[in-house]
């Protein structure tokens, strides 16, 4: 009953703002695209126009999603009372059809 629907409620609510930070993040949160910028100038050199891909290329892609990730969590936590990361992946699996275009190429 109403107790279903508060919290169904409470759910999209958080699942909106966390959407939200997140979208804002990539648009224009300068810190963020410094640390993409820095992360891409430390290893673009590393990478090179060919149909093989190099076993250093999974190193720096683990490196970048932890760094991302790290980042996220901590922008996260400090905008959204109460955000687990855990939460907001399985909530995320459940509704990836409502995840902005920009916040999704991301994720």
């Amino acid at each position: 009953g109403s107790q279903y629907w508060q919290e169904k409620l409470a759910a999209d609510e958080k699942f909106d703002l966390v959407s939200g930070v997140l979208e804002e993040m990539v648009e224009s949160d300068e810190k963020f695209h410094k640390m993409q910028t820095r992360f891409k100038d430390r290893h673009c050199g590393v990478f090179e126009d060919e149909d093989e891909n190099k076993l250093e290329y999974t190193t720096i892609h683990k490196a970048w999603v932890e760094n991302i990730e790290a980042y996220i969590e901590k922008l996260l936590k400090k905008k959204v009372k109460g955000f687990q990361m855990s939460d907001f992946l399985r909530i995320l699996e459940e509704r990836n059809d409502e995840v902005s275009g920009v916040v999704w190429k991301l994720l």
